[in-house]
């Protein structure tokens, strides 16, 4: 549980998701895995600050906005953020999707997004960059058999 490459091993995700699906059931497998992903993340956001890592929220506003690929334990891609009808939100999606294959792997396709570690791992590096209280939904998932697993991360208030 404490080592980032819980994110990128695909038969170690597959073995903890069903574990936690079979002792849990689903909603309370869905909650866990989005809180372990959310520590990991507020952890990697504390360590990239604390080693000099301009904050997203701190940088200046560039006057053409461009896609930001960012290297973490979970890989995404951000584009620009916007403003949407609630406020303030950035939209990406997690290139590698190894979690929407672990499921499919395990599963099969599903019924709904499957990527609850990815999403709560980018709220919690989105919340510790920008320091902000961050909430990442994905909106369509390689699990369900969409093309990418995209998300939209939105402050919370």
């Amino acid at each position: 549980m404490t080592e980032a490459k819980l994110f990128v091993d695909g038969p170690r995700l597959a073995a903890l998701i069903v574990e936690l699906e079979d002792e849990l059931g689903y909603p309370t497998a869905a909650r866990t895995l989005f809180l372990i992903g959310l520590t990991h993340g507020l952890r990697d956001a504390d360590r990239a600050v604390a080693q000099g890592f301009l904050s997203l929220g701190d940088s200046p506003a560039p006057a053409e906005p461009a896609a930001l690929a960012v290297r973490t334990a979970v890989p995404m891609d951000l584009a620009p953020p916007t403003s949407g009808p609630t406020g303030h939100e950035l939209r990406g999606h997690w290139p590698e999707h190894y979690e929407a294959g672990a499921w499919l792997s395990k599963f099969g396709p599903a019924d709904d997004a499957s990527c609850w570690l990815s999403a709560g791992y980018t709220s919690g590096w989105l919340s510790g960059t920008l320091g902000a209280d961050v909430l990442v939904l994905e909106d369509s998932c390689v699990g369900c058999g969409d093309a990418q697993c995209h998300f939209i991360a939105r402050e919370i208030a």
